[in-house]
C-alpha cells in the first residue's frame, strides 16, 4: 500500500518530469534518461577537470554505468539499468530528493510503488534529503 507521501509526490511528479525536460531539451539520440543524466553532471561536476574520474569516485560505481547513462556506451545489448545503481548515482552526486525521483522515473524505475526494494530506496532517499 502506498504511504500518503508517495501518493503526495505521484501528483506531482509529471509537472517535475515536464520541468525538468524544459531544462534539458530533446534529442533523436539520447534517452530522456540520459539527457537528465547529462544535465546532473553539468550541474553537480562542472567545476572538476575529469567529470568522469570525478563520477566514479563520488559514485563508486565503474566507467561502464557512467558510459551508459550518458549515452557514450556502445554496447549493443541493452541491459536495463538497476535500481541500486541508480542509487549509487543519487547518493553520489547528492541529488535532491527530487532530482533523484525523476531520475529513476527517467531510467524506468518507479519509486512510488508497493514493491520493498524501491520502497526502501524511496524512504533512504526522503531522509537523506532532510
Amino acid at each position: 500500500m502506498l504511504t500518503f507521501q508517495q501518493i503526495e509526490m505521484y501528483g506531482k511528479l509529471q509537472p517535475l518530469i515536464k520541468k525538468y525536460k524544459d531544462h534539458i531539451g530533446e534529442s533523436n539520440v539520447l534517452t530522456d534518461g540520459q539527457l537528465y543524466f547529462n544535465y546532473l553532471l553539468q550541474k553537480y561536476l562542472s567545476d572538476e577537470r575529469f567529470e568522469r574520474a570525478a563520477f566514479e569516485r563520488r559514485t563508486g560505481v565503474g566507467k561502464n554505468v557512467y558510459y551508459k547513462l550518458s549515452g557514450i556506451s556502445k554496447e549493443t545489448k541493452d541491459k536495463p539499468v538497476k535500481a541500486e545503481t541508480l542509487f549509487d548515482v543519487a547518493i553520489g552526486l547528492r541529488l535532491t530528493y527530487e532530482e533523484a525521483l525523476v531520475l529513476f522515473t527517467l531510467w524506468g524505475k518507479n519509486l512510488l510503488c508497493d514493491n520493498p526494494v524501491l520502497q526502501k530506496i524511496n524512504e533512504d532517499l526522503l531522509e537523506l534529503d532532510s
